[in-house]
Formats: C-alpha cells, sequence, structure tokens
C-alpha cells in the first residue's frame, strides 16, 4: 500500500480508499468482512456518506470500527449536505443536524475529513467555509473538504479563508476516470483528463489533494462490459453504467485500454486504475470494491506505471 498526507488528518492515508456506496447491495457481514480484508491490505481510508443505504453504511462502519478497536489508526471520510430531491440542504442548520447524526451513527467523536457531498452555487463560499470551520473548532470535524465542486469555486472557498485567517478545504473529490460521463446524478462534477485539462492542471499546481470517485466508471472499466455484450446487463445498477458511459468515443477509449492491458498482461481494472493514480497531483482513488479478490488486484495496481507510449495513446481517443 502507498499512503499520503492530508492536512488534519492525524495519521497517513491509503491511496487507496475504500468506498460503501455499493454496500447497499450487501449483508452487514459481507460489509465487515470486505473492512478486514481491506485493513488487512494496508487500506485504512474508508468513505461514507449520511445517503448511502440511508446511514446504515455509516452504522456499519462504526461498529466495525469499534468492534476492532481501530479508530485511531483508521480515516473515517463522511459527507453531508446532500440536497433532498429539489431541497437544498446547503446551510449551517443542515450541516450541523448530518454531522451530529453521522458522529452518533459512527460511535466516534469526530469525523477525520467532511467532504460536503454537493455544491449549492447560490449559497456564497464564505457562508459555507465559517459553518465548516465552526464545526471544526467545536471539534466535530478535524478536516473539510469538498465533493462535486468545480475547481473555481474551492478557489474562491481557499481566498476567503486566506482572506479571513480561516481552514480552507483540505481535499477535492470529483469523478475522475479514463472515460467521459455523458449522463450522471443531479450535481456531480466528473473530470476527463484529456478533456478537463484546466481543472487537471489547477490540482497538479494547487497539490490539493483529490480523491478521485469512480476511477473505473461505476464498473464500465472493470474489464465485465465490451461494446458486444452490453444488451447482456440487466441489472438496474449495470443499465445505469451503461447509460452514463457507453458513448462511441467512451468504447473506443475501453478498446484501447482492453488492447494495452492484454499487452501487459493485466486486467483492464488494473490499467483503468493506474491511469487515474498516474494522473499529475496528488491523487487517491476511491473504489467499490465487493470482496478481497478485488481489493488485492487493487493494491496490486498501485506499483503500476503507464510508459508515456501508453498514455499517449489512451488520451489520443477523444
Amino acid at each position: 500500500m502507498r499512503y499520503g498526507r492530508i492536512s488534519g488528518v492525524d495519521v497517513p492515508v491509503s491511496r487507496l480508499i475504500q468506498g460503501t456506496l455499493h454496500l447497499g447491495r450487501q449483508t452487514r457481514d459481507e460489509a465487515l468482512a470486505l473492512f478486514d480484508a481491506a485493513y488487512e491490505l494496508g487500506c485504512n481510508a474508508f468513505d461514507t456518506a449520511v445517503v448511502y443505504a440511508g446511514g446504515e453504511t455509516e452504522s456499519w462502519l462504526g461498529s466495525w470500527i469499534e468492534q476492532r478497536g481501530i479508530r485511531a489508526s483508521v480515516v473515517i471520510i463522511d459527507k453531508g449536505c446532500h440536497p433532498a430531491g429539489p431541497l437544498a440542504r446547503m446551510n449551517p442548520a443542515e450541516l450541523r443536524r448530518d454531522v451530529e447524526g453521522s458522529l452518533e451513527r459512527l460511535r466516534s467523536d469526530a469525523i477525520d475529513l467532511y467532504l460536503l457531498h454537493r455544491d449549492d452555487p447560490a449559497v456564497p463560499v464564505d457562508e459555507i467555509v465559517v459553518a465548516l470551520n465552526e464545526q471544526l473548532q467545536r471539534g466535530a470535524i478535524r478536516a473539510f473538504g469538498a465533493s462535486n465542486w468545480t475547481h473555481g469555486r474551492i478557489q474562491a472557498a481557499h481566498d476567503f479563508a486566506s482572506k479571513h485567517s480561516l481552514t480552507s478545504f483540505a481535499a477535492s473529490s470529483p469523478g475522475l476516470s479514463l472515460v467521459e460521463a455523458v449522463r450522471s446524478w443531479p450535481g456531480c462534477v466528473c473530470l476527463q483528463p484529456s478533456r478537463d485539462r484546466e481543472a487537471c492542471a489547477w490540482y497538479q499546481a494547487t497539490g490539493l489533494p483529490l480523491l478521485a470517485w469512480s476511477p473505473l466508471a461505476g464498473g464500465f472499466l472493470s474489464g465485465r462490459y465490451q461494446r458486444g455484450n452490453l444488451a447482456e446487463f440487466s441489472a438496474s445498477w449495470e443499465r445505469r453504467v451503461i447509460e452514463f458511459y457507453s458513448s462511441e468515443a467512451n468504447l473506443q477509449r475501453l478498446e484501447r485500454l482492453t488492447a494495452l492491458a492484454r499487452a501487459r498482461a493485466i486486467s483492464v481494472g488494473q490499467m483503468a486504475l493506474a491511469y487515474v493514480l498516474g494522473t499529475p497531483g496528488d491523487v487517491y482513488a476511491v473504489l467499490g470494491c465487493r470482496d478481497r479478490a478485488e481489493l488485492e488486484s487493487s493494491v496490486e495496481a498501485l506499483a503500476l506505471q503507464l510508459t508515456p507510449v501508453e498514455l499517449a495513446e489512451l488520451n489520443a481517443i477523444v
């Protein structure tokens, strides 16, 4: 495992972060076994959210940490203030409500890294930064950041915090993968390096830790999906992956990725993960591994480095 540092977080953070979004499709015992496997393989960071399975994944994660007695060595990354349908929830009262509810479910006195799950551009960044600093000062969170914010809004938050001697965002979590999402959930910010060059250059220049969610594009780059088998998938989440990513440009990228992975004798998913982790900047990957085998494969990908020729071939398909 490789590790990095995020300002405000007491311990090194594993470059691979185990996500919990998909755990609503598993049993509690399966989830706890997955947490055990991740921790044994060196993954000490876990990403969850208020809206994942109605808070149940937070409860499972908190219970597991308490039972194992490993709170001091685990990094909890939690997210809140997700809009409720048309109801915007980016305000101090909703922030505090979400933080307190998460702390109770997590059985913890503080969240290591708290991310705003969405942005609300109608709310000035100064109000948001002040509200987050209040949670920081009362000890409910140790660091904070944003999920699905544009780099322009984050820079505005940095500027306000610097001017008023306040703490600013310690990390950002956009979607980042080889392919470009043609559809996504409302309010999501997804980056594709060969397209979003300005945003990627900003992350590289500022050094802000980038926690890339869905580095395998929801599994589209896992090796399961190919041009000729898309009609075979029937589960609702599988159809959603196809709906979000199966453009002609993305299918071409997938074919090139598959060919390069075969030439390397590695899996398609490992090649796709190596691409994301090799993006210039301080990059982490938030994974949706379902079992130990997928975790082990992801850990192996940490040692891979794509050649300039491979990167040129992948980035050339636009």
